[in-house]
């Protein structure tokens, strides 16, 4: 078998790491040996125990931790790794004096780098240490292309994939108990990290233009990080914390996606989002912002699409599913038949192993 690991930056379980999960899956495991690296403890850690997979806490402090470098590299000795998957560049230099092939799987635009400033040549430094790119969306793929003048034979599309069967289904009257929805109100939800990429001040903007037509809607936001405590100020600032809950993490987070009526991403910037096929494979609408790779899977035929950074434009898009019953179930019915063709957890972990494949055979 051909050992291989995986480097993982964080360990919450958010797109990266359902990836990770999706790929042990469907891993040869007579073709393949898979280790796992993370820097914590964290819920995807014990996820990882709990699934009896070979994973491994290497602690490091900072990026540039010396002293990370030099057990990352005991560590490649000890087990003969012979393919390193990244979620950042640094280790594939490491890779690179050991003469071990790395593929970095790339989820965001080149484009918010460089909005906070890059330093130049140093990615494509750091490119260098990386044999091939597994990008999420062509949209991915075509900013790297032109900012960082990587050669195609080096890059390469695999979109994310999802399984349609054994999905959770959550109980909506326990729901609707537990969380003190107590009538019956459309709920309009938003999965994700409460962070600056996800857009969700938008999100909150919008709900007083909603609640001006439908008043008995309820807006759940599931997910933790660093701007709970802005986001809950500013929903009482609007006046609309009696019809907002914030969830928090929740680990079992598609009964709760299972529970909305109405499914929203108000991101700033995406690569190939999970949420999205989640909610198509629920067969719940979306309404989603047009950024990154969201309309290679979304359109007009299966869900709404609106300007990102608009809170008119994202409660207009709400509004329409609210006000057109019909439409509403029709566009949820298209986005599921596309994701059950096209997007199959399967069918990614065998591209992708095709691709590992072909690169140990350069060695």
């Amino acid at each position: 078998m051909i050992p291989i690991l995986y480097i993982l930056a964080n360990t919450q379980i958010a797109g990266s790491e359902k990836e990770l999960l999706m790929m042990l899956k469907y891993t040869s495991r007579d073709v393949f040996l898979p280790y796992i690296v993370v820097h914590d403890k964290g819920p995807l850690y014990q996820l990882l125990c709990e699934k009896n997979e070979s994973v491994f806490v290497l602690s490091r402090y900072g990026r540039l931790d010396p002293l990370y470098y030099i057990r990352l590299w005991r560590f490649l000795k000890k087990y003969h790794i012979r393919l390193m998957i990244l979620s950042n560049r640094i280790p594939g230099l490491l890779g690179r004096l050991l003469r071990i092939r790395s593929v970095q799987r790339c989820n965001q635009p080149v484009q918010r780098l460089a909005k906070f400033g890059r330093l130049p040549g140093v990615n494509s430094f750091l490119y260098g240490g990386i044999d091939h790119l597994i990008c999420v969306s062509q949209s991915i793929l075509d900013d790297i292309a032109l900012l960082e003048k990587i050669s195609p034979e080096k890059m390469s599309v695999i979109y994310n994939g999802i399984e349609l069967e054994d999905l959770p289904q959550g109980d909506i009257s326990a729901f609707r108990k537990q969380y003190d929805l107590n009538d019956s109100g459309k709920i309009v939800g938003l999965l994700g990290r409460l962070h600056p990429q996800k857009g969700i001040e938008y999100f909150l903007d919008a709900i007083p233009l909603i609640l001006q037509e439908f008043p008995d809607c309820w807006f759940l936001l599931c997910g933790s990080g660093e701007l709970e405590s802005s986001l809950k100020q500013q929903s009482q600032s609007l006046g609309i914390a009696s019809r907002v809950r914030f969830l928090g993490f929740q680990r079992e987070a598609l009964k709760i996606l299972s529970c909305f009526d109405i499914s929203v991403m108000s991101s700033r910037w995406e690569g190939f989002p999970f949420v999205a096929l989640e909610t198509f494979s629920l067969q719940k609408p979306l309404v989603a912002t047009r950024v990154g790779g969201i309309p290679e899977l979304v359109d007009e035929t299966n869900g709404i699409l609106v300007e990102p950074e608009n809170a008119t434009h994202l409660a207009l898009g709400i509004l329409k599913l609210l006000k057109d019953p019909k439409l509403t179930q029709q566009l949820a019915q298209a986005g599921y038949e596309k994701v059950k063709i096209h997007y199959s957890g399967q069918t990614m972990a065998q591209q992708t192993e095709a691709l590992y494949l072909r690169l140990l055979a350069k060695n």
